[in-house]
Protein backbone atom coordinates (compact mmCIF):
# COMPACT_ATOMS: atom_id res chain seq x y z
CA UNK A 1 0.00 0.00 0.00
CA UNK A 2 1.54 3.47 -0.79
CA UNK A 3 0.29 5.18 1.72
CA UNK A 4 1.21 3.06 5.11
CA UNK A 5 -0.80 5.32 7.40
CA UNK A 6 -4.02 4.37 5.97
CA UNK A 7 -3.30 0.66 5.99
CA UNK A 8 -5.41 -1.31 8.93
CA UNK A 9 -4.50 -3.90 11.13
CA UNK A 10 -5.85 -7.45 10.36
CA UNK A 11 -7.95 -7.41 12.89
CA UNK A 12 -9.73 -3.99 11.79
CA UNK A 13 -10.00 -5.44 8.48
CA UNK A 14 -11.52 -8.18 10.45
CA UNK A 15 -14.01 -5.85 11.73
CA UNK A 16 -15.00 -4.20 8.58
CA UNK A 17 -16.60 -7.66 7.27
CA UNK A 18 -18.23 -8.13 10.03
CA UNK A 19 -19.84 -4.70 9.98
CA UNK A 20 -20.47 -4.39 6.47
CA UNK A 21 -23.94 -5.17 4.85
CA UNK A 22 -22.60 -5.40 0.98
CA UNK A 23 -19.46 -7.13 -0.78
CA UNK A 24 -19.10 -6.10 -3.86
CA UNK A 25 -17.70 -9.42 -5.91
CA UNK A 26 -15.59 -9.37 -8.53
CA UNK A 27 -15.19 -12.33 -10.81
CA UNK A 28 -13.58 -12.85 -14.87
CA UNK A 29 -14.49 -14.91 -17.57
CA UNK A 30 -13.57 -14.93 -21.36
CA UNK A 31 -16.22 -11.99 -22.24
CA UNK A 32 -14.45 -9.39 -19.05
CA UNK A 33 -14.61 -8.51 -15.86
CA UNK A 34 -18.19 -8.57 -13.96
CA UNK A 35 -18.29 -7.50 -10.50
CA UNK A 36 -21.97 -7.48 -9.03
CA UNK A 37 -23.01 -6.29 -4.89
CA UNK A 38 -24.47 -9.03 -2.47
CA UNK A 39 -25.76 -9.11 0.86
CA UNK A 40 -23.27 -11.62 2.62
CA UNK A 41 -22.81 -13.47 6.00
CA UNK A 42 -19.14 -12.88 7.43
CA UNK A 43 -18.31 -16.21 9.99
CA UNK A 44 -15.06 -18.02 10.81
CA UNK A 45 -13.09 -16.26 8.06
CA UNK A 46 -15.25 -16.69 5.68
CA UNK A 47 -17.90 -14.75 3.24
CA UNK A 48 -20.79 -16.54 2.57
CA UNK A 49 -23.98 -15.90 -0.41
CA UNK A 50 -26.78 -17.67 -1.45
CA UNK A 51 -28.09 -16.80 -4.88
CA UNK A 52 -30.33 -18.21 -7.69
CA UNK A 53 -29.34 -21.30 -9.04
CA UNK A 54 -28.49 -20.02 -12.67
CA UNK A 55 -27.42 -16.56 -14.11
CA UNK A 56 -24.34 -15.00 -15.25
CA UNK A 57 -22.48 -14.82 -11.76
CA UNK A 58 -23.16 -18.77 -11.07
CA UNK A 59 -21.56 -19.45 -14.38
CA UNK A 60 -18.71 -17.79 -14.00
CA UNK A 61 -18.07 -18.89 -10.37
CA UNK A 62 -18.55 -22.77 -11.43
CA UNK A 63 -15.66 -21.98 -14.39
CA UNK A 64 -13.52 -20.04 -13.09
CA UNK A 65 -13.43 -19.81 -9.01
CA UNK A 66 -10.95 -16.93 -8.05
CA UNK A 67 -12.56 -13.95 -7.05
CA UNK A 68 -12.11 -10.27 -5.39
CA UNK A 69 -13.65 -8.77 -3.20
CA UNK A 70 -14.10 -5.25 -1.49
CA UNK A 71 -16.27 -3.86 1.39
CA UNK A 72 -16.88 -0.25 2.90
CA UNK A 73 -18.35 0.79 6.24
CA UNK A 74 -18.20 4.22 7.52
CA UNK A 75 -18.45 6.64 4.81
CA UNK A 76 -19.16 9.82 4.87
CA UNK A 77 -17.54 13.11 3.22
CA UNK A 78 -15.36 15.19 5.51
CA UNK A 79 -15.63 19.03 4.57
CA UNK A 80 -12.78 21.17 3.96
CA UNK A 81 -11.39 25.18 2.39
CA UNK A 82 -12.44 24.62 -1.11
CA UNK A 83 -13.45 22.00 -3.84
CA UNK A 84 -9.91 20.01 -3.84
CA UNK A 85 -9.72 20.07 0.13
CA UNK A 86 -12.54 17.85 0.52
CA UNK A 87 -11.88 14.56 1.65
CA UNK A 88 -13.62 11.27 2.33
CA UNK A 89 -13.99 9.41 5.31
CA UNK A 90 -14.35 5.79 5.07
CA UNK A 91 -12.98 1.62 6.30
CA UNK A 92 -12.45 -0.51 3.83
CA UNK A 93 -11.23 -4.20 2.50
CA UNK A 94 -10.55 -5.53 -0.88
CA UNK A 95 -9.21 -9.43 -0.81
CA UNK A 96 -9.15 -12.21 -3.28
CA UNK A 97 -10.54 -15.91 -2.61
CA UNK A 98 -12.04 -19.33 -3.94
CA UNK A 99 -14.73 -19.89 -4.10
CA UNK A 100 -16.47 -22.97 -3.01
CA UNK A 101 -20.47 -24.30 -3.56
CA UNK A 102 -22.04 -25.82 -0.40
CA UNK A 103 -23.90 -28.70 -1.04
CA UNK A 104 -25.27 -29.98 2.02
CA UNK A 105 -28.63 -28.50 3.84
CA UNK A 106 -26.55 -28.26 6.85
CA UNK A 107 -23.90 -26.55 5.48
CA UNK A 108 -26.34 -24.52 3.24
CA UNK A 109 -28.31 -23.93 7.13
CA UNK A 110 -25.40 -22.64 8.64
CA UNK A 111 -23.95 -20.06 5.40
CA UNK A 112 -28.07 -18.78 5.74
CA UNK A 113 -27.50 -17.96 9.46
CA UNK A 114 -24.54 -15.81 8.80
CA UNK A 115 -26.45 -14.20 5.93
CA UNK A 116 -29.24 -13.31 8.26
CA UNK A 117 -27.30 -12.32 11.16
CA UNK A 118 -25.00 -9.83 9.04
CA UNK A 119 -28.11 -7.91 8.11
CA UNK A 120 -30.13 -8.18 11.44
CA UNK A 121 -32.52 -10.80 10.20
CA UNK A 122 -33.86 -13.28 11.89
CA UNK A 123 -32.34 -17.08 11.17
CA UNK A 124 -35.82 -18.57 10.18
CA UNK A 125 -35.58 -22.82 10.04
CA UNK A 126 -36.14 -23.70 6.20
CA UNK A 127 -37.60 -26.46 4.55
CA UNK A 128 -35.84 -29.23 3.24
CA UNK A 129 -36.97 -28.29 -0.18
CA UNK A 130 -36.34 -24.08 0.21
CA UNK A 131 -32.74 -25.08 1.28
CA UNK A 132 -32.50 -27.40 -1.49
CA UNK A 133 -33.94 -24.78 -3.92
CA UNK A 134 -31.20 -22.53 -3.03
CA UNK A 135 -27.45 -21.97 -4.06
CA UNK A 136 -25.16 -21.34 -1.81
CA UNK A 137 -21.50 -20.22 -1.72
CA UNK A 138 -18.83 -19.26 0.42
CA UNK A 139 -15.68 -17.27 -0.40
CA UNK A 140 -12.47 -18.64 1.13
CA UNK A 141 -10.29 -15.82 1.83
CA UNK A 142 -6.61 -16.14 0.66
CA UNK A 143 -5.53 -12.51 1.20
CA UNK A 144 -6.88 -9.34 2.22
CA UNK A 145 -5.87 -5.30 2.93
CA UNK A 146 -7.38 -2.82 4.77
CA UNK A 147 -7.58 1.22 4.31
CA UNK A 148 -8.84 3.58 6.20
CA UNK A 149 -9.25 7.57 6.13
CA UNK A 150 -10.45 10.20 7.94
CA UNK A 151 -11.35 10.66 11.73
CA UNK A 152 -12.77 7.78 14.14
CA UNK A 153 -11.69 4.86 12.05
CA UNK A 154 -12.72 2.18 15.17
CA UNK A 155 -16.30 3.82 15.11
CA UNK A 156 -19.07 2.37 14.94
CA UNK A 157 -21.28 1.76 11.75
CA UNK A 158 -22.34 5.39 10.75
Amino acid sequence: MRRADKQMTAEAGRAVLAEGMVCRLAMCDAAGPYVVPLNYGYAEGRLYFHSAPEGRKIEILRHYPQVCFEVTVAIRPIPGDGMCRWSMGFRSVVGTGTVAFLETADDKRTALAAIAAQCGAPVEVLSDAAVAALTVFRVDIVDMTGKHAGPAQGAARD
